[in-house]
This record gives C-alpha cells, sequence and structure tokens, in this order.
C-alpha cells in the first residue's frame, strides 16, 4: 500500500516539491496513492503493467514519469503517445493542473482505465484517445487537423526507438515545442541512429540529459532526450506504421 507519505517523501527525495514539477504536492501526493492502489487492482483483471510493487511503482512509474514535468510550459498541452496504463500522462495530470493532458494508446483497455482514473480522482486536466499515433490523421473527421502541430510538448516513454517516435510524433508537436524521449541509460546509440528521421520531420536535438532517480536506497538511471520542433514536418509523415517499419526514416 503507497501511502501520500511516500509520495511526498519520493517528490523530496528528487526535488520535485513545488513548480515546474507539482504545482499542488499534498493534493498531487493524495491522487496519486489512490490511483496506486487502484492500479494494483485493476492490473488483475486486466494486465495493465508488469511494474506492481510499492516500491517499483513510486520510481519507475511516478519518479520517472514526472521527470516530464520540468519541460511542460505554464498551462502547456501535452500528448502521451504510447501512454499504456497512464504512464507518464497520469502523474503529469495529476501534478501539473495548470496543464492539459492527453494520454493515446491502441489499447481500449487501457484508455479505459485511463479515463475511469481521471473520473474517479478528479483529475479533469486528463483524457485520453483510444488510437495508434499514425491512425489520428487518418480516422478523423477533419483528417487530423486539430492535432497535427497542436501540442507544446509530445512525449513517449520507452514506445519504440527515437527513430521511429520522431515520425510517430514530430506531427503532433507545434512549431517550438517539444519532443521529449524518455529512455533508459543507454540512448546514444538510438540518438545517433535517429539523425535523419529527426531532420526530416522538422526537429533539432536539444539536449539529452541524464537523471538519477532515488527512493529511499534504491536508484534508476534515464536519458531524457529533448527535441526542438524547428519547421514543420512534411504532411506526407506519418505513413502507416508497416511502412515506418519497413522503410524506417
Amino acid at each position: 500500500m503507497i501511502s501520500p507519505e511516500d509520495i511526498i517523501s519520493l517528490l523530496k527525495q528528487n526535488g520535485m516539491i513545488g513548480m515546474p514539477y507539482t504545482d499542488d504536492p499534498k493534493k498531487t501526493a493524495s491522487i496519486l496513492a489512490r490511483f496506486a492502489g487502484y492500479l494494483v487492482e485493476e492490473n488483475e483483471k486486466y494486465n495493465l503493467t508488469a511494474i506492481t510493487a510499492p516500491e517499483d511503482i513510486l520510481l519507475k512509474h511516478f519518479a520517472d514519469s514526472l521527470t516530464a514535468a520540468y519541460f511542460i510550459p505554464q498551462g502547456g498541452s501535452v500528448l502521451d503517445v504510447g501512454s499504456g496504463a497512464g504512464f507518464p500522462a497520469v502523474p503529469l495530470a495529476a501534478a501539473r493542473s495548470d496543464a492539459s493532458i492527453m494520454a493515446l494508446d491502441s489499447s481500449e483497455k487501457k484508455t479505459s482505465f485511463i479515463t475511469a482514473s481521471a473520473e474517479l480522482f478528479g483529475i479533469g486536466n486528463l483524457h485520453a484517445i483510444n488510437a495508434r499515433a499514425e491512425d489520428v490523421f487518418r480516422s478523423s473527421e477533419r483528417g487530423g487537423r486539430e492535432f497535427r502541430e497542436r501540442f507544446d510538448m509530445v512525449v513517449s516513454r520507452a514506445v519504440a526507438s527515437i527513430r521511429i517516435l520522431a515520425e510517430l510524433c514530430s506531427p503532433f508537436v507545434r512549431i517550438g515545442g517539444v519532443f521529449l524521449a524518455m529512455k533508459g541509460p543507454n540512448a546514444m546509440a538510438e540518438i545517433t541512429e535517429a539523425e535523419n528521421a529527426i531532420t526530416t520531420t522538422g526537429l533539432h536535438l536539444e539536449k539529452a540529459l541524464p537523471v538519477t532517480l532515488v527512493y529511499n536506497d534504491l536508484t534508476a538511471l534515464r536519458t531524457l532526450v529533448v527535441y526542438r520542433k524547428v519547421s514543420p514536418c512534411p504532411a506526407t509523415y506519418p505513413r502507416r506504421y508497416p511502412q515506418i517499419m519497413k522503410n524506417p526514416l
């Protein structure tokens, strides 16, 4: 069982008390403690995540997710591509009530879980869409124009390689906005491999930040790869997923 006090301790240990990480740490802790219990409960029915031990939820789900909050502008709009059971979308929405957070995932059971969580815990700035990223621009009545280059930040955590993610995510990022790839400690090979995809989709590598997450005697190493959107992504992207995988940029 995870308590609000556990989450406050986690926030303190990782320097996440206050903005830009949390606008109301006590409220954030209360929401995330209840969400953690609900996650474990629903996971028994729906197999939402492999991470269920309390200390792992705290470190690998909550602390990891909240590192992305640093890059959200005040009142910003965020899209989480491949959100899974709601990471980083749910912690970000719970921590940053000023921001509008949208979770995108192809699994209906996972987007339904995110929607139910938002309703249960009063996370009014969180919404979920059940779709594949590359299909959003084809399935929408307006051809996805309401999504193209709309978001201040698009984030993706361990969904695919950066080379693939660039094509999936860049079309959603507004000019001047950020694409944040949340990676493990050995991200440099992916960064190098993705150079052509990054240039082709209108992005520019700004920085790769190594991060050490801590919770008591546990640690986890991460890399936050920050790309800036500097020019429009060509309308031909994203292609259909089989094409992306067969001939990556």
